[in-house]
């Protein structure tokens, strides 16, 4: 039974053992980068904090280089926990959105029906990249951007498919997440 049960559930056991990894490396505080992470968490956590006062608030003292977006999200959810270590947790937690839609996306694009398991088993290879383990530890802006941009090739897959009409919802939507990746991180706007 208990081995029949595995084989079926590999793919999943796989993804979730994966994502304990990453929540076990929260509580040991990982930082691929020698403090490079968790020194950005340091210092952009005062513009977060900024930002509640002042949604113009001037970025320059906490010497940002990217655009604001991903903090002013930051700075809205911050006051449920007011804490950075909750706040960074919750972040954490809600990372595996990352790898859960690009396996929507090598799911329902790449495989057929009898791949299907390995797409979940691709996307857990996210869980063991550094700039993702720390990205999502420290609550960096990778995430949030990568998030809006798979959000954007989802909209573009579903446009794609269906493009007996030159403009739908879809080619719209795509375009607000790209935007949105954009805002977040300004690396996106390459792909406009």
């Amino acid at each position: 039974f208990y081995m029949n049960y595995f084989k079926r559930n590999f793919s999943t056991i796989i993804f979730l053992l994966s994502y304990f990894t990453l929540i076990i490396s929260f509580f040991l505080n990982e930082d691929g980068t020698g403090r490079g992470a968790s020194g950005d968490f340091e210092v952009t956590y005062g513009f977060i904090l900024a930002l509640q006062e002042n949604l113009l608030a001037d970025p320059k003292d906490w010497t940002l280089v990217h655009t604001p977006l991903h903090f002013i999200i930051l700075s809205l959810i911050e006051p449920i926990f007011s804490n950075p270590y909750y706040l960074r947790l919750f972040y954490c937690l809600i990372s595996i959105i990352l790898p859960y839609l690009l396996f929507k996306i090598i799911n329902n694009y790449s495989f057929k029906d009898s791949e299907k398991n390995y797409a979940l088993i691709i996307s857990s290879i996210i869980f063991f990249l550094p700039a993702f383990r720390y990205s999502a530890i420290w609550a960096n802006d990778l995430i949030t951007s990568l998030i809006f941009f798979l959000f954007s090739i989802i909209f573009f897959k579903k446009w794609e498919i269906n493009k007996n009409k030159y403009l739908n919802i879809n080619i719209f939507m795509q375009v607000i997440f790209l935007a949105l990746a954009t805002y977040t991180r300004q690396y996106f706007a390459v792909f406009f």
